[in-house]
């Protein structure tokens, strides 16, 4: 409980601890492995709190709200970003109404869209084995092999028409507000 944290990123990834280090921050950066439903920082220590499609789609939606909020310094800001729409995302949708429920703030929305382009399909496997390697690390090699088959296959439909790589649509929403 000792830490003050600046900035909180909730579900940042393993391979964040190699990218502090490729931008020359791991000396002032902490990684803590620990339920975001449980937070193990002290109330209001944190200037702000963000998670990229992760703290919302794990645990408990309105659990992890309140934690958000709970280490927020008063003034503090929190933004988690979720995959899909509202109404395409009952999870989004439940993180929301707790957001509104145990916030005293406003709360706002946006939708971003971009596409995702990758060169070849070994560039679009690393990305999803980025996304996925906690769910797919314990797979032995011949369903990983299929798994791969199946995202080859489903892929055929985002081929880019100039060369051999590939253009996939995403879409994410950020919700935001302040304590």
């Amino acid at each position: 409980m000792g830490l003050q944290p600046s900035v909180v990123d909730l579900g940042c990834g393993v391979g964040s601890l190699q990218h502090a280090h490729e931008l020359n921050v791991a000396d002032r950066t902490t990684f803590i492995t620990a339920s975001m439903d449980d937070l193990a920082l002290a109330d209001g220590t944190a200037d702000a709190v963000m998670s990229r499609m992760s703290a919302l789609l794990l645990g408990d939606p309105a659990a992890t709200t309140r934690e958000m909020v709970r280490v927020l310094k008063p003034g503090g800001r929190f933004a988690p970003a979720v995959w899909a729409r509202g109404e395409d995302h009952p999870l989004l949708a439940l993180s929301h109404r707790a957001i509104v429920a145990h916030v005293a703030a406003e709360v706002a929305v946006d939708t971003i869209h971009w596409t995702v382009h990758r060169p070849d399909f070994d560039a679009i496997w690393e990305l999803a084995w980025s996304i996925w390697s906690g769910a797919l690390a314990d797979l032995n090699q011949r369903t990983v092999t299929r798994n791969q088959s199946t995202v080859r296959q489903l892929l055929e439909p985002y081929r880019s028409p100039i060369g051999n790589g590939y253009a996939v649509p995403a879409t994410c929403q950020v919700v935001y507000g302040t304590r």
